[in-house]
């Protein structure tokens, strides 16, 4: 097996971000365009399509999509917001040690060397080697940079801010009805599942006892909350160091 070019891919990465964005702009508006696609397709669907009907190939096919374009916004948000960090300040640096101690087969001397030649920063060396394949690898990866449990902090923010339901207002109160954080998490972590079964399954369709149509369709709430509570939490931990 031909060894990865990481460099090369973090340079493809940059390539394809457009300039105009800062930090997370590309993500959130990746993410509006998804909520913008839900809301379409909850439309359309609407009086069109069963749960359960297998005669609508081409509309499954673009709402299978969704989870995948949600996982493509978490990843590349926690990979930002890793690499930002371990650049600002020499604290995020010392504590990123314990994200690569698995790594040393994938970061190299050679790689530091082509690094420091392409004008990259270790920020995004190391964030774009890490697996983001779960909400498990995520609350890890930030705990450890941070140096505290990521998820007990993020327990703080989800559902305080007015962010989600400015996304949102076109929803009744009935409809706005904000869940408990314990199935919040659940079902954040159930995206990852979703986006890897569309992803590596030949043919993936709703089953009964399993994701339904609606739960497809709803999914970007969830995932607005999840990315706007962590750079709360970010925020935070950077003003409390001073560096905000």
């Amino acid at each position: 097996m031909a060894k990865r070019d990481i460099i090369e891919e973090i340079k493809l990465k940059k390539g394809n971000h457009p300039a105009e964005y800062k930090h997370f702009g590309a993500v959130y508006t990746r993410l509006m365009t998804l909520v913008s696609l839900e809301d379409h397709l909850n439309k359309v669907t609407k009086g069109v399509i069963k749960e359960f009907d297998d005669k609508s190939d081409e509309l499954f096919e673009v709402i299978n999509y969704i989870p995948v374009g949600l996982v493509a916004c978490i990843e590349s948000f926690f990979r930002i917001a890793i690499a930002y960090l371990i650049d600002s300040d020499f604290y995020y640096l010392s504590k990123s040690k314990e994200l690569i101690k698995n790594k040393r087969n994938i970061i190299s001397f050679e790689t530091v060397i082509d690094m420091e030649a392409n004008n990259l920063s270790k920020g995004e060396l190391i964030s774009h080697v890490l697996s983001m394949g779960s909400f498990k690898d995520i609350n890890d990866h930030m705990s450890a940079i941070l140096g505290e449990n990521f998820e007990s902090k993020l327990k703080e923010y989800v559902f305080l801010g007015d962010d989600e339901e400015d996304l949102f207002s076109d929803l009744s109160d009935d409809e706005y009805n904000k869940p408990s954080y314990d199935k919040f998490r659940n079902e954040v972590a159930e995206i990852f599942k979703l986006r890897h079964r569309i992803c590596h399954e030949p043919y993936f369709r709703f089953k009964k006892g399993g994701a339904t149509l609606a739960d497809i369709l709803s999914l970007s709430r969830n995932v607005s909350e999840f990315l706007f509570s962590s750079e709360k939490v970010i925020e935070d931990h950077l003003k409390a160091r001073g560096l905000q």
